[in-house]
């Protein structure tokens, strides 16, 4: 699971528990430094446009932070 936009990490208990390996990703590096994370997970600063990971390489992607922000959602 890939958590993009996560801001401070409000979700990433939730995440993390349910997930094999999680990623934790935000635009803001103060953001990052806030997300609390176990053994194994991953936090990374980027756009939710540029991701650094290769294609097809999360199964699930979560928006619970940002989906808000963005002008139409499918």
């Amino acid at each position: 699971v890939i958590e993009v936009g996560c801001g401070p990490g409000l979700g990433a208990p939730f995440v993390a528990r349910v997930a094999e390996r999680a990623i934790f990703a935000d635009l803001l590096p103060s953001n990052i430094a806030e997300v609390e994370t176990g053994d194994g997970e991953l936090r990374v600063c980027c756009g939710a446009d540029r991701l650094p990971l290769p294609d097809s390489s999360v199964d699930v992607v979560a928006a619970l932070e940002m989906v808000y922000y963005l002008p139409s959602f499918p």
